[in-house]
């Protein structure tokens, strides 16, 4: 039996997968890295999407959010039915996304119980603004206004407690 490759993976802010028959999806705002003001912190919401291609049966998928320090922060599963040729999109919600300390979080994706691959998502500390200064913040701005002024992306982020 052939098993179905792993195309790719990434996290993003949302995924649209289209109501045709064409199996497309919308991948709204892929993420590489998120910023917290303090720690630990939540994000409000991200999505995996992994993208596989041919293979023959039922399989299963999993993605694990891993911490700096090796806890598990998140984990999803689901199974799919692999056809030679096809190809599938497994997708997953991450509602309140548990960031309890800053650095490298590993997002792992299995097929089964083999891990196929690893990839890191940087969360960060924001600098803070030093309060006494009057000069304003240098203000970087993108075609849609998703710059905050230190030149990182909004994302929802908000602290635990």
């Amino acid at each position: 039996m052939s098993e179905p490759t792993l195309v790719s993976s990434l996290l993003c802010e949302d995924v649209l997968p289209s109501s045709l028959i064409d199996g497309r999806v919308t991948i709204y705002r892929v993420l590489f890295d998120l910023s917290a003001a303090r720690f630990p912190a939540r994000s409000y919401r991200l999505f995996s999407a992994n993208f596989w291609r041919g293979g023959r049966g039922e399989y299963a998928d999993r993605t694990r959010i891993v911490t700096p320090s090796g806890l598990v922060s998140a984990e999803a599963e689901g199974a799919f039915m692999a056809v030679p040729q096809g190809h599938h999109v497994q997708i997953y919600r991450f509602d309140d996304l548990w960031l309890p300390e800053p650095g490298e979080y590993a997002v792992e994706v299995y097929r089964n119980d083999r891990m196929l691959l690893t990839y890191t998502l940087v969360v960060s500390a924001e600098t803070p603004r030093d309060e006494t200064s009057t000069a304003p913040a240098p203000v970087k701005r993108s075609p849609n206004g998703d710059l905050r002024p230190d030149g990182h992306l909004r994302r929802p982020l908000q602290r635990e407690g």
